[in-house]
């Protein structure tokens, strides 16, 4: 399953300070449009996207939109060419693979 965008309630400013190359108030890492909405507008994952539905629910992440890879941005400042994973917290770790894994997610690792 292809991760199209993900929007972050994280602070454009401090993303280029660390060397990515904010345009707009957003970042093209890849294939994966970044949009950074700001720590005033909630907290972590806001929401994403796939170029496909996900196959079941994501067990209380957001329920995510489908929609087209954004065009591949050029050379990145600091040498990102995608994005590896994304990383998500549960107070219930079987379940939330299970779900995830249902919904055709792939698990890379985990983390006690």
């Amino acid at each position: 399953m292809q991760l199209t965008s993900l929007d972050l309630a994280a602070e454009p400013d401090a993303w280029a300070a660390a060397g990515f190359a904010v345009d707009g108030g957003a970042v093209t890492l890849g294939a994966v449009r970044v949009s950074l909405r700001g720590a005033g507008a909630g907290r972590g994952l806001l929401g994403w996207r796939f170029a496909e539905p996900p196959a079941g629910a994501l067990d209380g992440l957001p329920e995510p939109d489908v929609g087209p890879a954004p065009e591949a941005g050029g050379a990145h400042p600091n040498g990102i060419t995608a994005i590896d994973h994304v990383v998500a917290f549960s107070p219930d770790l079987e379940r939330t693979v299970a779900a995830l894994e249902a919904a055709g997610l792939d698990l890379r690792r985990r983390r006690e």
